[in-house]
């Protein structure tokens, strides 16, 4: 259980850096020093049907995008991630 715990710990640490460099969490949010491996980052409709589009398996929170980390996810899906998300914010 401690590998699985700090695997899901260290995907979230790095995703919350990735998506604070983007600009894409609230405030309150930046300012946790732990934050869970659940996230809703900013985004319209066109980024999440993007996402889907990229077989990114995410879901719509409100005026957010909701995605998250777990033990069978690994850096390269956070890169993934990143790379779409880059991409279209540099297209639209």
């Amino acid at each position: 259980m401690n590998v699985i715990e700090e695997k899901i710990k260290y995907l979230a640490k790095e995703a919350k850096k990735r998506f604070e460099e983007l600009d894409l969490l609230n405030n309150t949010v930046v300012k946790r020093e732990q934050h869970s491996s659940i996230f809703n980052i900013s985004g319209e409709d066109g980024l999440f049907q993007k996402l889907k589009e990229s077989n990114i398996i995410c879901s719509q929170r409100g005026k957010g995008i909701r995605v998250s980390f777990h033990f069978y996810n690994s850096l390269e899906d956070l890169g993934k991630l990143i790379e779409v998300i880059s991409t279209y914010k540099k297209t639209n």
